[in-house]
């Protein structure tokens, strides 16, 4: 039975509202956004924490950060042709960081008639003087640091399945040294950028169809906050036959106090024809019963599958709960 994903459904769905702006200390995470705005605005967050901590570590004082700011920004390259090297996005962007300077930049670009996304990030290398404010240009691969952590569509760069057409640059978040962190999303971009889409062509042979999901099952009915990986796990039979599943993930949320997690799990290799499997950590629980929320699927170019139709879930999984114990 081929699983349909249910469009424009509940936690899941691809939305042009916002990203809330965070407090200082961090993220927060916003009901409505798609799993790719959702893992970027998580991995932007354990980034933040890892930050923070290793600034406190190094003996500097505990004192509340102050978030940086995206102050304007411009796209350099209003047409991207993925035949011609680096076939990635430059963009500039003025800022202000923390006196800590800035540690990361990260740009969410997304194709709205499929829903195909691209990530690059930027880091700011090791040893370099704090840099609190200014002009940065980001292009994937040539930028100094840059590189990807979401690569769908390679290390920021549009590879040879991106959909051809308009894709709209979705989300910028931008991290300090200390773990101040801010996410600005569609609606702040359109106010800071004077153009936010550009035109993307593809001559070769572009996946534009999303990968299907032909089976499932619970990997870990019960999970223990005591086993070295809290995690809960399912496992899904994929199809792709032109680029292949690359990145799976499952969305759960506590029954007890609403805490909602994902996480991506990237095969190391694409998926015609197989199995995948998506953890999502629950350490820290709290204990109790757990729902799946909803999963999905990304091929290697992008295009996502996903459900969060509790019918689906259940006829999928044979549940829709799983329980976590101490």
């Amino acid at each position: 039975m081929r699983y349909l994903c249910a469009t424009l459904a509940a936690l899941l769905v691809a939305s042009g509202a916002a990203v809330s702006k965070p407090a200082a200390n961090g993220f927060v995470l916003t009901p409505g956004v798609s799993p790719a705005a959702a893992m970027a605005e998580m991995s932007m967050q354990a980034r933040a924490a890892k930050l923070r901590k290793a600034w406190l570590a190094a003996g500097n004082a505990n004192v509340p950060v102050t978030a940086p700011v995206l102050r304007g920004g411009s796209i350099l390259t209003p047409t991207v042709d993925v035949t011609r090297p680096p076939s990635a996005p430059a963009v500039v962007i003025r800022y202000k960081a923390s006196a800590a300077g800035l540690a990361a930049v990260e740009l969410d670009w997304n194709s709205p008639t499929t829903d195909q996304w691209m990530t690059s990030t930027y880091y700011v290398p090791p040893g370099r003087p704090a840099m609190t404010h200014g002009d940065l240009i980001i292009q994937a691969p040539s930028s100094i640091g840059a590189g990807s952590e979401f690569a769908s569509n390679g290390a920021g760069t549009f590879g040879p399945y991106a959909a051809p057409g308009v894709w709209t640059l979705w989300q910028i978040s931008i991290v300090d040294r200390d773990g101040g962190n801010v996410g600005y999303g569609p609606t702040s971009l359109e106010q800071l950028f004077p153009v936010t889409n550009i035109t993307v062509k593809n001559r070769r042979m572009p996946d534009v169809t999303p990968p299907s999901v032909i089976s499932g099952r619970v990997l870990t009915p019960s999970v223990s906050l005591s086993s070295p990986t809290p995690s809960f796990g399912v496992e899904l039979k994929v199809a792709d036959d032109l680029s292949g599943a690359q990145n799976a993930f499952v969305t759960v949320e506590s029954n007890t106090n609403g805490k909602t997690l994902q996480q991506k799990n990237p095969t190391s290799a694409p998926i015609r024809r197989g199995e995948m499997t998506a953890y999502t950590s629950v350490a820290g629980g709290p204990t109790g019963e757990w729902t799946i929320l909803g999963f999905g699927v990304y091929d290697a170019a992008g295009n996502l599958f996903q459900d969060a139709n509790p019918a689906d879930i259940q006829a999928l999984f044979g549940t829709t709960t799983f329980t976590v114990t101490n």
